[in-house]
């Protein structure tokens, strides 16, 4: 792995902001770092200066970085990334030809089109992560996915990023990165609100909340390993792919009416994936009508 370092200049010092650089300060990837946007946990700073990283931090963009950054990295939400975008033009203190990525999944570059313009190469660099604080968010950084854009230096600075977390790239197209980030939703959000609804029905089956939660986050964890080990057709288990009408019927009498309504959308999936493994088709056709009038 690559030891370079550059001064980098990341404004939005948020739970992304704060994970990156930790992450580039401990692969030794920073020769300099400034840090621009509202502090609103001073702990934050104690916490980069009790891991050796001394940023240099300004409150506007009109601030400037110091040293000359070599690359930005904009770390702010989605709605603030093109006004960001034209404050940096504004000031006029990035040097020519200085790389500029932002984090969005979705935004596209779009929102650094007047950077574009002026000569500065753009680019995406999409972490494929939860980033739950900057200590584990910077743990989590390395051996990532990351959704990456751009061509030339930013595309140079995007892949070397990922190349210095030991992580790896998936090239993001301009104009499907909303559904790209769709399914990245789909994958982590929605696993999120499942397992609380999951955890929800064991509870009120007499299982303690927090062994519930425990359990049902385990199960899915293992599912989601056997998907990403052998894909979704082997993964599936359960009621469903087996064709077993009496559990799925049992299931429905049980669950609450917004549970129902879950229960049924996710085992319409689960069938047309039963339907790839061979699944009797009238033993399909008549779990489609349980699930699609599940009252």
């Amino acid at each position: 792995m690559s030891r370079e370092g550059r001064p980098l200049w990341i404004i939005g010092p948020g739970r992304a902001g704060l994970s990156l650089a930790l992450m580039l300060h401990g692969a030794g990837a920073l020769a300099g770092l400034t840090l621009t946007g509202r502090w609103d946990e001073p702990a934050r700073l104690k916490l980069l200066r009790d891991r050796g990283l001394r940023p240099r931090y300004t409150l506007r963009v009109a601030d400037g970085a110091a040293p000359p950054p070599r690359g930005v990295l904009i770390a702010v939400p989605d709605g603030a990334i093109a006004p960001v975008a034209l404050e940096l033009l504004q000031a006029g203190s990035l040097p020519s030809l200085t790389p500029v990525l932002h984090l969005s999944g979705s935004a596209g570059l779009q929102p650094l089109l007047p950077l574009a313009e002026a000569g500065h190469p753009v680019g995406v660099l999409h972490p494929l992560c939860p980033l739950p604080d900057a200590v584990r968010g910077s743990s989590r950084l390395r051996g990532a996915w990351y959704g990456v854009a751009g061509e030339g230096k930013a595309g140079e600075m995007a892949r070397w990023i990922v190349r210095l977390a030991g992580g790896r790239e998936i090239p993001l197209r301009e104009g499907e990165m909303a559904l790209y980030h769709a399914a990245a939703s789909l994958a982590s959000n929605g696993v999120v609100a499942l397992l609380s609804a999951a955890g929800r029905a064991m509870n009120r089956a007499g299982v303690p909340e927090e062994d519930a939660r425990a359990a049902v986050a385990a199960l899915a964890a293992a599912s989601a390993r056997d998907v990403a080990e052998q894909g979704p057709a082997q993964g599936l288990t359960g009621p469903v792919v087996r064709g077993d009408e009496e559990t799925v019927a049992r299931h429905l009498t049980r669950l609450s009416g917004p549970e129902r309504d879950l229960y049924c959308l996710l085992g319409k999936e689960a069938l047309e994936i039963a339907r790839d493994r061979g699944l009797d088709a009238a033993v399909a056709e008549r779990l489609e009508r349980a699930l699609a009038d599940p009252a």
